[in-house]
């Protein structure tokens, strides 16, 4: 037996304890598979014009099937036949009997075996207090609960409840909680605005005012007299101090930096007057992007939700904006939001390349143990040369990482310059004029498309569930492409963290609560009949 020095790590080995050593340190980067089985995904990317994304070995196995079991079959449908069909039968029988009966039935699969391009993540092994999951099944241990709907005596309306409603058993932390900055534990220009809706803690069991509904007239008369204003402040997109873009387990995060004190003109966030707000504008605190819509508008559900939540330092509710987002084969790019993705695709790249650094050195510590062991690198369980190609991700950033300039058409590759650029955050001023290139989150030609909406006092859409909102719906969604609507998916589905776990939480590509009772609830549709847009000539 020997002392051996490996990396940072000292093992006491001898030849049979390196030989055990090899397949365990092999086993933190790529589980051992069958080659004829598992066919490793790697570098895979989204069809010509989307955003391209890298993924670790392991975490995206395609289940090929060996041409000796079964015919092979496309993964892709076909787009067109083989054979040109006739349109007309024929008219006259053959002048030659078949030898053998024709089998009408074919014995051979008419397609691929389907594979969700997003599978579910299980839930970790060791799981902390604060995990929740968006898993309706019956009995799942994380969920939201599974929907249960009665009628009422009358037989006139459903009445929803949910079985099983795991979500309220989940702690709210008073000081990790990202709601907790608002409560009198909390810190910063906002301290203990919220208290007072936080303190009650955790809310998901209430059977009132709790968020997502389905928003339609429920008789109540429109209370507002116009619509939202709004302030874009001075913030630029590309500028990830001031707007942060995180890739949560639920949802795609657009973090605005706070102001120093609720007077201070700087930072300048982007700023919202609500109506009947007596205070003045509510400052942006973040943006949600979820997968699908978590409101629905009069039944219908959209492909995904745009959620803006503000606050007044004056007020104990967040002034929150919900945004359908829908998309069809032919609607057009979506230029705001394309501005947004295109640094959420840096924020994933920068994920995957803490992935790729950690399976480096998984390798280079599986090749020191061969090496001393007087063995070959290769090994037949073992895709080394995709784990190369992934492992190298950070050693050449041009070729394995990046995102096509999709505004400018050239399809440059800009990501090694964005993860390498320092933002000059001094620049910015709280003159508009003076920073034209300031990204606007209310921008009226892309992203908000109407100013009438239906209002109720809700809650937040995960644990805690709060009731603490003020919900303004939109009645017009954002129109954005089929090819950004998939992006939006790779994105929040397919993340990984620097272990090479993917974060994602959904459950059948959802990562939205189940629409929650009306019950009581007051929602006021507000139209052009209440009120006239402010761009409206007189």
């Amino acid at each position: 037996m020997r002392l051996v020095t490996i990396g940072s790590q000292m093992l006491l080995v001898g030849v049979l304890a390196l030989s055990a050593l090899v397949p365990f340190v092999e086993g933190r980067g790529l589980a051992p598979v069958e080659p004829e089985e598992i066919t490793l995904q790697v570098n895979a990317s989204a069809s010509e014009g989307d955003g391209i994304y890298n993924m670790p070995p392991t975490l995206s196995p395609i289940v090929s099937i060996s041409p000796s079991d079964v015919p092979t079959a496309s993964s892709v449908p076909s787009t067109g036949s083989t054979a040109d069909p006739s349109i007309t039968p024929s008219l006259a029988p053959s002048s030659k009997p078949s030898s053998a009966p024709l089998d009408t039935a074919s014995s051979l699969p008419t397609s691929a075996p389907t594979v969700d391009p997003y599978p579910e993540n299980p839930a970790p092994s060791n799981t902390p207090q604060s995990y929740f999951n968006y898993d309706t099944s019956p009995n799942a241990k994380y969920g939201p609960g599974s929907t249960k709907v009665n009628k009422t005596l009358d037989s006139s309306t459903e009445v929803f409840y949910y079985e099983e409603n795991t979500w309220q058993n989940v702690p709210y932390d008073t000081k990790d909680d990202y709601w907790a900055e608002f409560g009198n534990e909390g810190f910063g220009a906002w301290k203990g605005v919220l208290e007072s809706r936080l303190h009650k803690g955790n809310q998901c069991d209430e059977n009132r005012r709790q968020s997502p509904i389905d928003a339609r007239d429920s008789g109540h008369p429109c209370e507002k007299s116009h619509q939202i204003r709004t302030n874009p402040g001075d913030f630029e997109i590309n500028d990830d101090v001031n707007i942060e873009k995180q890739i949560l387990p639920n949802k795609l995060r657009m973090k605005f930096a706070r102001r120093l004190c609720p007077a201070c003109p700087e930072p300048d966030p982007p700023m919202a007057d609500f109506p009947r707000y007596s205070y003045g504008f509510s400052d942006l605190l973040h943006i949600d992007i979820k997968i699908p819509s978590e409101h629905t508008i009069e039944g219908k559900r959209y492909a995904a939700e745009y959620q803006m939540f503000h606050l007044h330092y004056r007020r104990e509710m967040s002034g929150s904006i919900g945004i359908m987002i829908d998309f069809n084969e032919t609607s057009p790019h979506n230029e705001a939001l394309a501005l947004a993705i295109n640094r959420f695709w840096v924020t994933f790249n920068s994920n995957a390349a803490e992935c790729g650094r950690m399976l480096q050195k998984d390798r280079n510590l599986v090749s020191r143990v061969r090496g001393m062991l007087g063995l070959e690198m290769k090994d037949d369980n073992i895709d080394y040369e995709s784990w190369d190609k992934f492992s190298t991700l950070m050693d050449a950033p041009e070729s394995t990482v990046g995102r096509k300039n999709r505004l400018g058409g050239k399809g440059k590759n800009e990501n090694h310059r964005d993860l390498q650029e320092h933002i000059d955050v001094g620049k910015a001023t709280n003159d508009r004029a003076r920073n034209p290139n300031a990204w606007d989150p209310y921008d009226r030609d892309w992203l908000v498309k109407s100013v009438w909406f239906w209002h109720y006092i809700g809650s937040l859409t995960e644990p805690p569930c709060s009731i603490m909102n003020d919900w303004f719906v939109l009645d017009k969604p954002m129109i954005i492409s089929k090819s950004q609507m998939e992006e939006l998916k790779q994105l929040l589905f397919l993340n990984v963290d620097g272990n090479c776990e993917r974060t994602s939480v959904h459950h059948e590509q959802s990562v939205a609560r189940p629409i929650q009772p009306t019950g009581d609830i007051e929602v006021r549709r507000c139209t052009r009949a209440n009120y006239k847009d402010d761009l409206d000539p007189e």
